[in-house]
């Protein structure tokens, strides 16, 4: 225990511990409360910045995840328009004669297994996202010498999915994570 020196503190309660302001509880041997180092004026606390990038890394996940939720709810509405308006896509076909089930669900399950990937957080999620997007253009294509209107509207869900992914992988998502 330090013995405490009236003279040699700098304040009268610091003599009797009483003292909560840093630095005022210095003895004449420069030592604190208890025989610890007084802290000094200059010291400053810097809190630490955490470079981890997971944060961003979710944030572009977020984009990812809600472009492809949205080339969902846009090919949903091409499909409700085009049966509105008696004039079918290549993968639905006529009412008449509707295309079988797998062809039906094309446009669906790039998206559909794109949501998946992002939900497991799979390395190189963004790259699967553009070469996906590249696919439902092709999806797009092949209805634009039918069906030119609705061709046009599933190239803005396209392009809408290519610039989400495009996004991500600029962002950064696909770059290497550290394990922990």
């Amino acid at each position: 225990m330090v013995k405490r020196v009236k003279g040699g503190a700098k304040n009268p309660a610091a003599a009797s511990g009483a003292s909560g302001v840093p630095g005022t509880d210095i003895d004449r041997y420069g030592t604190g409360v208890a025989g610890f180092p007084a802290p000094q004026p200059h010291t400053q606390v810097i809190p630490t910045v955490d470079n981890d990038s997971s944060t961003s890394q979710s944030g572009w996940r977020i984009v990812l995840m809600l472009g492809w939720v949205g080339g969902i709810l846009g090919y949903s509405t091409v499909w409700a328009v085009s049966r509105q308006i008696g004039l079918p896509t290549w993968w639905l076909g006529p009412r008449s004669a509707p295309s079988p089930f797998y062809l039906v669900s094309l446009p669906f399950i790039l998206p559909v297994l794109m949501l998946i990937m992002i939900a497991f957080n799979l390395r190189r999620i963004a790259l699967y996202g553009v070469i996906a997007a590249v696919a439902t253009v092709g999806i797009a294509a092949l209805d634009a010498a039918t069906q030119p209107g609705l061709a046009i509207v599933q190239l803005a869900v396209s392009v809408g999915l290519l610039s989400a992914s495009l996004a991500a992988l600029i962002g950064g998502l696909s770059s290497p994570r550290s394990s922990k």
